[in-house]
């Protein structure tokens, strides 16, 4: 099947059809529903501790997630560290008694998310990826803005 843009409609065949940004949204929903259950009407909480919960069954994410504390109330924040069982070697084999390199980002989308991210360096002077840290801060932290 090929597609060709003209005057703003994609032809796909014989056919001229518009997407729109509400069009291409329904799109994305579809494929995050069916993909992976992802149900975008759901607080983000759910939908994280639907992969990352206690109980849910084991899957390559949650395997790979050393950390998992879901937002309450209580703690006020959202806290996860992803590292898998190879880039938790490369730690040790690149990272005991060496350079770690940490790389922060900080408001990364509206709700105003965390990402750190963890290299380090091998023999060869490249730089390997070893760790995701995503979290929120506490409510009352200004310093964020």
């Amino acid at each position: 099947m090929s597609c060709t843009i003209f005057k703003n409609h994609i032809l796909i065949r014989d056919f001229r059809t518009l997407l729109t940004a509400i069009d291409i949204s329904n799109i994305i929903k579809q494929i995050l529903q069916k993909t992976w259950n992802i149900n975008l009407k759901h607080d983000v909480a759910k939908n994280l501790d639907q992969f990352l919960g206690t109980n849910e069954d084991e899957s390559e994410l949650k395997e790979a997630c050393l950390h998992y504390q879901p937002y309450t109330k209580e703690t006020g924040h959202l806290e996860i560290i992803i590292c898998t069982h190879e880039q938790q070697d490369y730690v040790w084999k690149y990272g005991h008694n060496n350079l770690i390199l940490v790389d922060g980002t900080f408001r990364i989308s509206k709700h105003k998310l965390l990402v750190f991210i963890i290299i380090v360096i091998d023999e060869n002077n490249k730089d390997i990826l070893i760790a995701f840290i995503l979290f929120t801060p506490p409510q009352h932290n200004r310093l964020i803005g």
